[in-house]
């Protein structure tokens, strides 16, 4: 239960953090940065960077581990076909 919590807030944090670098950048793209003034807006990752980036370690290595655990698509597919095949 415990891991769990610590993985939901993990990954909150993480979201979060990649969200205050994403919606800058695209902002800054679609309006155009014309100075330092306009890049206040970066300044809560700058902030959360410590946070954000051991929380999106952590939430990655999660989803690989997840990811690692289960059966590969490509080898089920692979033994679907080959079941019918061999009837």
């Amino acid at each position: 239960m415990l891991r769990k919590l610590g993985l939901a807030i993990s990954y909150f944090i993480a979201t979060v953090f990649i969200l205050s670098i994403l919606l800058p950048s695209i902002y800054c793209l679609r309006h155009g940065c014309r100075g330092p003034g306009e890049l206040d807006a970066f300044m809560p990752a700058f902030a959360l960077f410590p946070f954000g980036a051991i929380a999106t370690a952590f939430s990655l290595r999660n989803a690989i581990q997840q990811i690692r655990k289960r059966q590969p698509w490509s080898s089920s597919r692979y033994n679907c076909f080959h079941r019918v095949g061999s009837l």
